[in-house]
């Protein structure tokens, strides 16, 4: 599915949902969201935040992870 993008207060902030079957013998994996925050201080540093929600079906486990960078450009 095509995320959906959205400029608050100069954060540009984004949100993916993904349904996870298989191919081969409809197997249903689960459903994924996926958020991003992406805001630029400067021309050369900005910082990002993702987060995603894995909710499992018949396969795996419920899964949560967060990233938090820091970019410097030069």
């Amino acid at each position: 599915m095509s995320p959906l993008r959205v400029l608050f207060f100069g954060v540009k902030l984004s949100a993916t949902y993904h349904n996870l079957t298989s191919d081969v013998d409809n197997i249903d994996y689960g459903n994924e969201l996926d958020l991003v925050a992406n805001y630029t201080v400067n021309k050369n540093y900005s910082v990002l935040a993702k987060f995603a929600n894995y909710s499992a079906d018949d396969f795996s486990t419920d899964t949560n992870k967060l990233w938090l960078q820091a970019v410097a450009k030069f």
